[in-house]
């Protein structure tokens, strides 16, 4: 029996440049995007991020539009033979990410390739 996806997003693949800090710092740190969601990203790092940590997430859409959102690391995977992580990031359901949250959906809908 395989296992249940319990997703409400269809994830995409997205290799866009993704920018992520703390919320307490400025000090932005640079990663590369595994796969989008309306509801969260996945992204690369060297840097382990602790689950439950609140991060601020700039995603590269395109070379004139990006989306910066409040975020929730919801699971870290250290990657097998290298210095990294993947990181999976939920988008938190506040005011402030309502319109970077439309920005990621209408760039998802108009990208579905």
């Amino acid at each position: 029996m395989e296992p249940q996806d319990n997703r409400k997003f269809l994830r995409r693949e997205f290799r866009q440049a993704v920018g992520y800090r703390f919320p307490e710092t400025l000090v932005l740190n640079g990663s590369v995007g595994c796969d989008l969601s309306e509801g969260g990203i996945r992204f690369r790092t060297e840097e382990f991020l602790p689950e439950d940590a609140q991060v601020v997430v700039n995603i590269q859409l395109k070379a004139d539009r990006e989306a910066t959102l409040e975020a929730r690391v919801v699971w870290v995977q250290k990657m097998p033979h290298a210095e990294t992580y993947h990181v999976g990031c939920e988008f938190l359901e506040s005011r402030d990410n309502i319109f970077p949250r439309f920005i990621v959906k209408n760039f998802l809908e108009l990208n579905k390739s």
